[in-house]
């Protein structure tokens, strides 16, 4: 018993054009949810009021960054020193959840664009 695969290198051409569409998807869905992210935690980063003494407030909330890793991949990270500490809490104060919540809230925005990518590439 013998098979034939007709169109074979159409078939494969086909299949690469795809996964390169897909790929591209993912890619814009992984840096729309970065930068969505990064947003979403600005926006509730505490700050303080004013203070003679201190630096000017508002140094956490420009402080967020956003840093591709590779094609898929990016790092939203806050550069101040005591970011983990508003973020996590301390023993004396419970902590804000900001880059947290921020996940949270994005999560389900990110995840129903890389099914809308799975399925119009599936079409």
């Amino acid at each position: 018993m013998n098979v034939k695969i007709l169109n074979g290198p159409q078939f494969s051409a086909n299949m690469m054009r795809r996964a390169q569409k897909l790929s591209d998807d993912f890619a814009k869905a992984a840096k729309s949810a970065a930068i969505s992210v990064k947003a979403d935690a600005m926006l509730n980063t505490p700050v303080r009021p004013p203070d003679k003494r201190s630096p000017p407030p508002g140094g956490l909330k420009k402080s967020w960054n956003t840093k591709p890793l590779g094609k898929w991949d990016y790092i939203v990270e806050n550069l101040m020193y005591y970011a983990r500490y508003v973020e996590f809490g301390t023993w004396k104060m419970g902590g804000r959840h900001m880059l947290a919540n921020a996940c949270h809230r994005i999560g389900p925005t990110y995840h129903a664009a890389v099914r809308a990518a799975m399925k119009k590439a599936a079409k």
